[in-house]
């Protein structure tokens, strides 16, 4: 016959066991999570890569999915266009360049404007830098389409010395000034290394020369016409 005592005992045993599992159980898991890596998010197929090359990635796989692959230029680099299919939006356009491994280092977004495109987005990875990939896809835009580019209306000084003044050496016969309100070209010419047209008046408009925000809309844009 079972004792009362010996009932007793057992279940202490029990509890005894059972406090040990658990508390082995939550070492494990807290070990687990510790150990365990970041959250990355499943679009995200190169964790390897820093925030600003995610940006990047994270557009080009976007337009895969979402938009049509129209082609590509000859510039040394393999690149891709993609028609966003959103006409109405910003970036109509949008090009990638790869390095060795197929990851895009550099994006172009450029809109559908009059008579050619408007630059629009640019984003590079520091990978991409110092290659002059600015002024190659500008030219290679230029030959393949045979239509004008024309500069963003608010440039960074980054495309606006880096990008339009080596075009400018470099095609001084192709790159001319564009006033959005009368739609005409100007002729450019240059003082202190700005370009300036009509005599003395800048290309460069910024908001310290403007009076209402409307006035963007009059503001002039340099223009690259076919090569």
């Amino acid at each position: 016959m079972v004792k009362l005592k010996d009932i007793l005992l057992e279940l202490l045993l029990e509890q005894s066991s059972d406090t040990k599992k658990t508390k082995s159980t939550n070492k494990r898991l807290s070990n687990e999570v510790i150990m365990r890596p970041a959250f990355e998010p499943k679009h995200d197929s190169h964790p390897d890569l820093n925030t600003f090359e995610k940006i990047i990635n994270h557009s080009f796989e976007d337009i895969k999915k979402n938009g049509k692959k129209i082609g590509s230029i000859d510039i040394g680099y393999k690149n891709e266009i993609y028609d966003s299919g959103k006409p109405k939006l910003s970036d109509n356009y949008k090009l990638f360049i790869f390095n060795k491994e197929h990851i895009p280092i550099l994006y172009l977004g450029f809109n559908n404007f009059l008579d050619g495109y408007k630059i629009g987005t640019i984003s590079s990875t520091q990978e991409s830098r110092g290659k002059q990939l600015g002024v190659k896809i500008y030219v290679g835009i230029s030959k393949k389409y045979k239509k004008p580019i024309y500069s963003d209306s608010t440039q960074t000084e980054a495309s606006r010395f880096a990008i339009w003044d080596k075009l400018i050496k470099s095609f001084p016969n192709n790159v001319v000034g564009f006033d959005q309100k009368t739609k005409k070209d100007l002729k450019l010419d240059f003082t202190n290394g700005e370009p300036i047209a009509l005599g003395n008046q800048p290309i460069y408009v910024t908001k310290k020369h403007l009076t209402k925000f409307s006035d963007w809309d009059r503001t002039r844009l340099l223009k690259l016409t076919p090569i």
